[in-house]
């Protein structure tokens, strides 16, 4: 999604993004066989305003997203039947061009988070 971030999209249309991906991905591992069984693990939107308040409101889903904006970037997939649950969230600044990750510090890749896991 963070390439996808840049002035001009919705979020409605960066959750499609995140969606296409997470069904990819989900569909490549076995745990669904179609499209629309992606709601059995992805139950919320990618993104949402960040600004004085955790959750700014007055913003829609169709906003077209302008220099300056801030927003989350925190897809989460819920497996159940693995007892697992998988949400890195970062926020994204978008910029002329694109998006600055503002969190590009913390760790989000699988290699990361498990090397850290594994300390002890």
């Amino acid at each position: 999604m963070t390439k996808a971030a840049k002035p001009g999209v919705t979020l409605l249309e960066l959750n499609d993004v995140c969606k296409q991906s997470l069904t990819k991905g989900l569909m490549d591992l076995g745990f669904i066989s179609h499209p629309n069984e992606l709601s059995k693990y992805y139950y919320h939107s990618v993104s949402h305003f960040l600004g004085l308040d955790t959750h700014d409101v007055g913003q829609t889903m169709t906003y077209r997203l302008v220099e300056g904006n801030v927003i989350t970037n925190e897809p989460g997939l819920y497996i159940a039947e693995k007892n697992l649950g998988i949400r890195i969230e970062t926020d994204l600044l978008i910029t002329k061009d694109g998006c600055e990750d503002l969190a590009f510090q913390i760790m989000k890749t699988t290699e990361e988070i498990e090397a850290f896991m594994n300390q002890n």
